[in-house]
């Protein structure tokens, strides 16, 4: 995915390998039935070792998203129903039966609106050209 906003912050996510677009699968979070969650890394070396303890490695990749890119796959995650997003979660723990980190992706964009706001109001105002 590309765009025309520079970051230097940046995501990682499992996805489909081979497709054009950014696929990545929901699971089941297990708190209750329409409570799933996607997968999010702060680093690639977190994901990648995710990826290889659940032995993905024949049909999931890394994907690498800038911060409006994430952004955007976050909304269109939330817009196809999941609900939580598991951050840097660890495999092996999972498969120990140790609970991950969950955040609600709408809690999640909530707590952006005050930046939002504080960073319009410290714009500068040009007018208009």
């Amino acid at each position: 995915m590309s765009t025309t906003h520079t970051s230097a912050t940046t995501f990682f996510v499992i996805a489909k390998q081979d497709t054009r677009d950014l696929v990545t699968t929901a699971f089941d979070a297990g708190r209750n039935a329409d409570s799933n969650a996607v997968l999010v890394f702060s680093t690639e070396t977190k994901a990648q070792a995710y990826l290889q303890n659940a032995e993905w490695l024949q049909s999931e990749t890394v994907a690498e998203l800038q911060s409006v890119d994430f952004i955007r796959w976050l909304l269109d995650c939330r817009d196809n129903g999941v609900t939580l997003a598991a951050v840097d979660p660890d495999r092996i723990q999972q498969q120990d039966g140790i609970r991950q980190t969950v955040i609600s992706i709408d809690n999640l964009f909530a707590s952006l609106e005050p930046a939002i706001v504080a960073a319009l109001n410290a714009t500068d105002y040009e007018g208009t050209p």
